[in-house]
């Protein structure tokens, strides 16, 4: 669970531009309703999380999406 959270926050914050080391405490984690919530900016982005292989893939985004997890593009065979 930790590591989905770290994911998404991450996401957020690339999204965003900004910096782990400021905007880290400010970021809200609402797993459920699959949203994240900066606090101080007042930001509310979607995410999506991809399980591929052993490696956990967030996406932030401000707009719902059609997103398919099922569909990975890869050049290497697992």
């Amino acid at each position: 669970m930790v590591l989905k959270q770290w994911c998404a926050v991450e996401a957020a914050i690339k999204w965003d531009h900004g910096k782990l080391s400021q905007d880290l405490n400010n970021w809200l984690f609402f797993e459920k309703e699959k949203e994240l919530i900066h606090k101080k900016k007042n930001l509310h982005l979607n995410y999506s999380q991809i399980n591929f292989h052993y490696w956990n893939i967030a996406l932030a985004y401000e707009e719902k999406t059609s997103l398919n997890p099922e569909i990975i593009c890869c050049s290497k065979n697992f």
